[in-house]
């Protein structure tokens, strides 16, 4: 279980990285004086700060709620391979998961009652819905005996 736990912080921090990576390093322009574009996903400085900044966090929190849920589930804890896809095109970046896992669709699972304190609500599905607030799309296809789960969303270029 130690390593299984171990397994599963580097791999959390690899997906986080990969994130971070892809919304920042995929290339730096300057698109005018007050705006300076980090990645081409959105801008992290100038009017559009706020929603360059929320759009990473999002962006940060659907990767890796969705990637921990696959390595917490999908293989009931034998480990299995997971596969991250990610394009950008026309201003919307997609990343999509795939795994060869049991079949889930979490789309279809229950949205948790946020009226309800922590204490009183039940322990899962936070993750995926807060994807689904903070993504502009989210579907899940199971074909071929893989679960593919992805998202998008629209990005200020």
């Amino acid at each position: 279980m130690k390593k299984l736990a171990k397994n599963l912080k580097f791999a959390v921090k690899g997906i986080a990285l990969f994130s971070t990576a892809l919304i920042t390093l995929t290339g730096c322009s300057k698109g005018n004086s007050n705006t300076i574009k980090i990645g081409g996903l959105a801008p992290l400085s100038g009017q559009y700060t706020e929603y360059g900044l929320e759009c990473k966090k999002g962006i940060d929190l659907a990767v890796e709620e969705i990637f921990v849920n696959i390595a917490h589930y999908a293989y009931s804890g034998k480990g299995g391979e997971a596969e991250v896809s990610c394009i950008l095109s026309d201003g919307v970046i997609t990343i999509s998961f795939t795994d060869k896992g049991k079949p889930f669709n979490p789309l279809e699972k229950e949205d948790p009652d946020i009226t309800l304190s922590a204490e009183e609500r039940k322990i899962g599905g936070l993750g995926i819905f807060l994807t689904k607030k903070f993504m502009d799309k989210v579907w899940y296809v199971y074909e071929e005996g893989r679960n593919k789960l992805s998202f998008s969303k629209k990005i200020i270029q």
